[in-house]
């Protein structure tokens, strides 16, 4: 695929290395032509010195035959502007990163303003606190991804001998809110059934509605701390997010920022 990626911050640097690794076609724009040298010497990309924003800059990297532009710089209205006019453009999929909460409702991590040109909106620092937050909310989790704008999660676990389920079979289990599946035993990937016995060091994928999170800490019978204070190093976007969440989820008496 043909893949622009507008901004070159560590954002930009990341994305623009996992898609040329992975043999996509991948021009980045920026207007700092030193930071593109550094790219350029190091990743297998073409570079562009100029304002992502600018229907001529894009004309520039012919623009009608691109597949996806990426909007990543750290400003929230450049990337937005990049995005519809590389929309007007032809391009089939436009994606912003857009850091401030005020740009969206009530689900900041993945949005759609297809009206605006925009097919999809990404916010790093609100997943990186949620990724926090589970942290919390569920400490035994070892991977979490979520679907239909946050409303399903896939939880991964590891199954240790203290647990309730462990030396049970899923036919057995009160599993109301979520659904076991997939099951990862040594090197061999098992596909559940009733009769399924789930083994100490056994890893477990739940499908399942995040509202039942704390369903979950019921299920494996372990304790979850309480937490009265919570003190959180930095103030930044991360940190904004996090305390919204520990607010709105966790009522926590006392956080310092």
């Amino acid at each position: 695929m043909r893949i622009v990626v507008v901004g070159l911050g560590r954002v930009g640097y990341n994305i623009s290395k996992a898609l040329s690794e992975e043999g996509h076609d991948v021009i980045i724009i920026d207007k700092d032509a030193e930071v593109l040298k550094v790219a350029a010497a190091n990743l297998d990309v073409m570079t562009v010195v100029g304002n992502g924003a600018s229907a001529r800059t894009l004309e520039t990297v012919d623009i009608k035959a691109v597949d996806i532009i990426l909007a990543v710089t750290e400003n929230d209205e450049l990337n937005m502007i990049a995005c519809m006019t590389a929309k007007q453009c032809g391009v089939p999929m436009t994606v912003a990163r857009i850091r401030n909460s005020d740009y969206t409702s009530s689900h900041p991590y993945l949005l759609s303003y297809s009206s605006y040109g925009i097919d999809l909106i990404i916010n790093p620092e609100h997943l990186a606190a949620q990724e926090i937050f589970r942290l919390i909310e569920i400490p035994m989790a070892t991977d979490m991804e979520y679907f239909y704008e946050g409303k399903l999660s896939l939880i991964g676990l590891k199954v240790i001998q203290e647990m309730a389920i462990a030396g049970q079979k899923i036919a057995d289990l009160s599993l109301d809110r979520f659904t076991i599946v997939a099951v990862s035993r040594g090197e061999k990937a098992l596909i559940p059934r009733g009769d399924t016995c789930l083994l100490p060091n056994d890893k477990i994928l739940l499908l399942g509605e995040t509202t039942g999170f704390q369903h979950l800490n019921g299920l494996i019978k372990k304790k979850t701390p309480v937490f009265r204070r919570v003190v959180i190093a930095g103030g930044g976007l991360i940190a904004q997010y996090l305390v919204r969440l520990l607010l709105q989820k966790k009522k926590i008496p006392e956080i310092i920022v």
